[in-house]
């Protein structure tokens, strides 16, 4: 994890005249090892003790040299037993001093004054990101949404017009009913939130974005790129959306693993070097970063949706650059 190797160079170099030379990530998240609480098998254990917007910024410089990453939006990284006040202090401090990033606020549903308190005293912090970790579910990935991105947090991004990065959770994502209906409901109610759906909508599971036609008519949703490597979402959100509702987005740094989420069966899975002896296969195997491997799915949906050069600029920097105000 980290590095990058002559494969992922190799990628790269296909990639270079797809990509624009500048950029700008709307789902990046920053983090110190020493507010996440966690356990020492953990791979960001190989990587820095520190990872903010520079070391983000000086990995995409080594994944994809032909363009620079300016800024984006800086999220901290959530974890279930981490210090959330000081994984947002630290991406407050970072944003602080990047005209060219905003920052997100990790939220947790119990706590509405430590939200406004931030957003309130740090103008930087455009954005809120709640995660199923703290629904107060046993099983969180089965959370609904309201569990863990309550009403407080659609009345104050509505209020102050911030962003909500959703990771929604749920087998079938947008599919599920009960998911589309909270975003439809919310959407319309507090139209002056800007809703982004990360991962396609978490379509990770490629033929759950037949749900994305449940949010037709929405005009304050977008949508990040981040982390999936399948077509079809993607293809689905620029055919039915548009290409200035998409916005991409690294995960780092997950970017920084080595493998491809695909869709298998009913579900989807994560290969990479926990869930695969990539050495030890009966064909020749040599993956590349997950980083790398989104940008070649996001390459292949802007193709086949026929995207002009300005459409496809708009996707890495004009749609983050309006949305953040910078």
């Amino acid at each position: 994890m980290f590095d990058i190797n002559q494969d992922d160079q190799a990628i790269a170099q296909q990639l270079a005249s797809f990509v624009p030379n500048r950029i700008l990530d709307m789902h990046m998240h920053i983090y110190r090892l020493e507010d996440l609480a966690l356990p020492a098998s953990s791979s960001l254990q190989n990587g820095p003790a520190v990872a903010g917007i520079a070391q983000a910024k000086e990995y995409y410089s080594r994944m994809l040299p032909s363009t620079k990453c300016l800024g984006g939006l800086a999220i901290g990284f959530p974890t279930s037993d981490g210090d959330k006040h000081a994984i947002n202090s630290f991406v407050a401090s970072e944003v602080s001093s990047d005209s060219m990033c905003k920052g997100s606020i990790i939220i947790d549903p119990t706590d509405e004054k430590s939200a406004r308190d931030l957003a309130e005293a740090n103008p930087e912090l455009i954005g809120l990101k709640p995660y199923h970790f703290f629904s107060g579910r046993e099983v969180t990935w089965n959370a609904d949404i309201d569990e863990y991105l309550p009403e407080w947090a659609w009345q104050l991004a509505d209020e102050r017009g911030m962003l909500i990065t959703l990771h929604m959770v749920k087998d079938d994502a947008i599919a599920d009913p009960a998911n589309q209906k909270t975003i439809t409901s919310m959407c319309e109610k507090y139209p002056n939130a800007k809703l982004i759906l990360a991962h396609a909508a978490r379509c990770f599971h490629a033929p759950n974005s037949k749900g994305l036609s449940s949010l037709a008519g929405l005009h304050n949703v977008w949508f990040d790129s981040s982390a999936i490597c399948e077509i079809e979402p993607l293809l689905d959100i620029l055919l039915n959306f548009g290409a200035d509702k998409l916005l991409w987005g690294s995960d780092y740094p997950v970017c920084c693993t080595r493998g491809r989420a695909v869709t298998l069966g009913r579900d989807f899975i994560f290969l990479d070097q926990d869930s695969v002896r990539f050495d030890n296969l009966n064909t020749k195997c040599r993956p590349i970063v997950i980083g790398l491997e989104s940008f070649r799915a996001l390459s292949s949906a802007c193709k086949y949706a026929k995207l002009s050069e300005s459409q496809i600029d708009d996707i890495f920097y004009g749609n983050a650059k309006r949305l953040l105000g910078i």
